[in-house]
């Protein structure tokens, strides 16, 4: 999984093998073997997440910060990489960010604009916390008209295939989202552009959160 240093692949479809790996290898993983940084899935997201870093879209904001998760000594049922401004969210637990979410059974990813949830439950309780998310994705949507225009869905409906309650927590925190299905995950130059779209509503998003500080 090779990149260049402006993210355009060098005769590489980096972006859809990175998700089609996970995608392709992950349920047997979470089954069957053991969650340690030896595992090859382990290499393949670091694989994932420096070819990200080294996108121009990610390079040219200096706060962004590229995270993923696949669980913290068990596989997680819903494995996910994020994009954080570091000045509106220091992790997915709270403020607002651009994430992929993983299906648990493997059948599809998510590419969303959301928030975390967890600090507002913490702070007002589980089903006002939800409450209180489900209305801010409300608010968030007028920075994302150009997602609209350009195919996402500006609503929460998403269907991570879980029962889990933290998987479906991330369906109040969405935004806008675009479902790419396994065996039907455009190649990278479609999944960058999406990416870049993603990244210019949370740009929006995070200019008007810190225009409140002041």
């Amino acid at each position: 999984m090779t990149t260049s240093t402006t993210g355009a692949s060098q005769g590489d479809d980096w972006f859809r093998e990175g998700l089609d790996g996970i995608l392709g290898r992950y349920r047997r993983a979470r089954a069957e073997e053991r969650l340690d940084s030896s595992h090859p899935l382990w290499g393949h997201a670091k694989r994932l997440r420096a070819a990200l870093e080294a996108t121009s879209i990610v390079r040219e904001r200096p706060h962004m910060k590229v995270r993923w998760s696949f669980g913290q000594g068990a596989w997680a049922r819903i494995p996910w990489l994020a994009l954080l401004d570091d000045r509106v969210a220091k992790a997915t637990s709270d403020g607002i960010y651009v994430i992929y979410l993983f299906r648990e059974d493997m059948s599809g990813v998510y590419a969303t604009l959301n928030q975390g949830i967890t600090r507002a439950k913490e702070r007002l309780g589980a089903d006002a916390g939800r409450a209180a998310i489900r209305q801010r994705s409300e608010e968030l949507r007028r920075f994302a008209t150009e997602l609209d225009e350009a195919g996402f869905m500006l609503t929460n409906e998403i269907d991570l295939h879980t029962k889990h309650a933290l998987g479906n927590d991330y369906q109040h925190g969405t935004v806008a989202h675009r479902l790419y299905k396994t065996g039907s995950v455009p190649p990278t130059n479609a999944l960058v552009g999406d990416l870049r779209l993603l990244l210019e509503a949370y740009d929006r998003a995070v200019k008007a959160q810190l225009a409140q500080r002041v």
